[in-house]
């Protein structure tokens, strides 16, 4: 089990590391292959990544949340992981696969400039609308 969890912690390093270069048109699958090709960088890992189906089940799972704490930069791009429950034995975050799980996504607030531009443009439209309604006001 820990060589599993180390090597998914590499790989994960290693996606995180292609994620930061900011591969322009880059799919999450070319993400995926350019982290493997990294990951095969470390002498202790030359044969590949070998647990592909772990990862399938894992890649969403923010992972010892507890040991590696997520900079807040990049909050933002895990904050639709699904909710983590810490197993008993080992302290370890496991991921509850019966539970139902309600993802809420936020949007993020508009700037000063733009909801004053927004302000303007619904003033200036309301002008308008009253001027073609009633021409003797223009």
């Amino acid at each position: 089990m820990e060589i599993i969890l180390k090597a998914v912690s590499k790989l994960r390093g290693c996606v995180n590391q292609i994620v930061n270069k900011n591969p322009s048109g880059a799919s999450e699958q070319d993400i995926i292959d350019q982290a493997k090709v990294l990951f095969t960088q470390d002498p202790n890992y030359k044969k590949g990544f070998v647990f592909e189906h772990v990862w399938n089940i894992l890649k969403n799972v923010q992972k010892f949340s507890e040991v590696n704490p997520i900079p807040k930069s990049q909050q933002k791009a895990n904050a639709f992981s699904p909710p983590l429950t810490p197993s008993t034995a080992s302290g370890v975050p496991s991921l509850d696969l019966n539970e139902d799980v309600d993802i809420k996504f936020t949007e993020r607030s508009i700037g000063v400039k733009k909801a004053k531009a927004n302000l303007q443009n619904e003033k200036k439209h309301a002008q308008y609308v009253r001027v073609c309604r009633n021409p003797e006001l223009g």
